[in-house]
């Protein structure tokens, strides 16, 4: 049973990953005049490097955005978390850790989803919510790193 829910998590993020990345590459980066979205950006970014992708949206790319701020990502990151533990759920002591990283990971990412919702979709940027988006953005991206270490440790202890 546990390989089968590893199966299909694993396969429904991948497929929703591959819809978000088509989504992304044909409608919101084109519709931001080849800009690309914050959190793309692993080493954070400020208002000056996002600001031509926010003013450039046009209204299809910033609904093709919204969407995937408000509805896929958050999708993907519950699979995607529930994967990782999945793979991780070994040993008793090491299952804690990888869980635990992968819900660090998981509120990262949709607190993340949130502030930049907010920086995205507003009239003037305001550098206080363009700082908080971008600390959310590295630090999911740490939280996510570290959660796929603890898996991989994992496993490579099992098989020994």
């Amino acid at each position: 049973m546990l390989r089968l829910s590893r199966r299909i998590t694993g396969g429904a993020a991948l497929g929703l990953y591959l819809w978000i990345g088509a989504l992304t590459w044909f409608s919101v980066i084109p519709g931001a005049a080849g800009y690309w979205p914050p959190d793309f950006h692993v080493l954070g970014y400020d208002v000056e490097k996002i600001e031509p992708f926010v003013t450039s949206l046009t209204e299809e790319a910033a609904a093709s955005y919204g969407y995937i701020l408000r509805v896929l990502d958050p999708a993907l990151v519950v699979l995607l978390a529930t994967w990782i533990t999945l793979m991780g759920w070994r040993a008793p002591i090491v299952r804690g850790i990888v869980a635990l990283l992968a819900a660090t990971y998981a509120v990262l990412d949709l607190a993340e989803d949130r502030a930049i919702h907010q920086v995205t979709f507003v009239t003037v940027l305001q550098p206080e919510l363009v700082a908080t988006s971008s600390a959310f953005t590295k630090a999911k991206f740490a939280s996510l790193f570290s959660a796929l270490m603890a898996m991989i440790w994992a496993m490579r202890r099992e098989a020994g």
